[in-house]
């Protein structure tokens, strides 16, 4: 039984780390490392972790600088001894035999990393982010794919695990503001030849109003762009028959960034809004005849072209539109 190193970064989640902790320590896998880095956190959540560390001698605990959560994984990737790697989000948690079930496949299959299903916790109701059944064995190509889609996966560094020295291969950016998950996740792809996808919900994503990818609009969400341009040049210059899916992903970015610019009271003064409207009114037909979108957004295009005001309200009635 190998040695799996799970990484938890801790910052302002003292409402939620004790139960995310305990669901790793409950886990019915026992050859863990759990490595809990507190993160200049200015709540209790450090004491939190010195408390669980006295429960169970399997808890590591570095209390470091703030630094943001990308320097945390990075500090804890360095210490990890584990022959697989699993990141947690400190405010989620897991089902209490995902690191068994996942490390078994891993073993079997001999995957670079397996990859769960998981369920969106929204005020405390649970719900699968697919109802599809599905065990997928996956290349490089075909991940990628899947990834661009999103049907059966979020593009996110936790509900797997990973070997070690691929995942130690890769760093988390630093100097990025926000959505590193999404650049380190493009990364492993990059270095990865076989992947396993279960539909299994191993793993429990809450969602919270105030994290940074479900706050109001800021300017370093435009990074998303940036990224998705980068992961665009990358699969057209290498499987260019994928052009319908990373499209696809792109045009979702756009709707994801427009829909938190119009929530603004002064919309129209935002720098950006004519920039991605412009955008998705330039790309009306091809979003229309791609195959890989969806009726429901390619109705949203419409409907926004007619009239911006109009697509505000039933944004704000129905709360998503693409």
């Amino acid at each position: 039984m190998d040695l799996i190193s799970v990484i938890v970064p801790v910052y302002k989640v003292e409402d939620y780390l004790e139960k995310s902790v305990n669901s790793i320590i409950n886990q019915t896998y026992k050859n863990l490392e759990i490595i809990l880095v507190d993160d200049g956190s200015p709540d209790r959540s450090g004491q939190i972790c010195d408390q669980l560390a006295k429960k169970d001698d399997r808890i590591v605990v570095y209390h470091k600088e703030n630094g943001g959560v990308s320097a945390a994984r990075n500090f804890a990737l360095e210490k990890a001894r584990g022959a697989y790697i699993s990141f947690v989000d400190s405010d989620d948690y897991l089902e209490l035999n995902m690191l068994e079930e996942l490390y078994n496949i891993a073993i079997k299959e001999d995957a670079d990393f397996v990859e769960s299903n998981f369920n969106l916790i929204l005020r405390s109701k649970k719900r699968k982010y697919t109802e599809e059944n599905y065990y997928l064995r996956l290349d490089k190509k075909e991940y990628l794919k899947e990834y661009l889609l999103m049907d059966k996966l979020f593009g996110a560094s936790w509900g797997k695990i990973i070997k070690a020295d691929l995942a130690k291969s890769i760093l988390f950016p630093i100097d990025q503001p926000i959505y590193e998950d999404m650049e380190y996740q493009y990364q492993l792809i990059k270095k990865s030849n076989k992947i396993i996808l279960t539909s299994q919900q191993y793993y429990n994503y809450v969602v919270r109003k105030d994290s940074e990818t479900n706050s109001d609009f800021k300017e370093k969400n435009m990074y998303l762009l940036d990224i998705l341009n980068e992961i665009k040049d990358y699969t057209l210059s290498n499987y260019p028959d994928l052009e319908n899916e990373v499209r696809s992903r792109e045009m979702y970015a756009y709707f994801g960034i427009f829909n938190q610019i119009i929530m603004l009271d002064n919309y129209k003064e935002n720098k950006y809004y004519y920039q991605v409207k412009n955008y998705l009114k330039k790309n009306l037909i091809y979003i229309l005849k791609n195959p890989c979108i969806k009726r429901n957004r390619k109705i949203s295009t419409l409907l926004l072209v007619v009239s911006t005001r109009l697509y505000k309200v039933v944004l704000k009635t129905y709360g998503r539109l693409n």
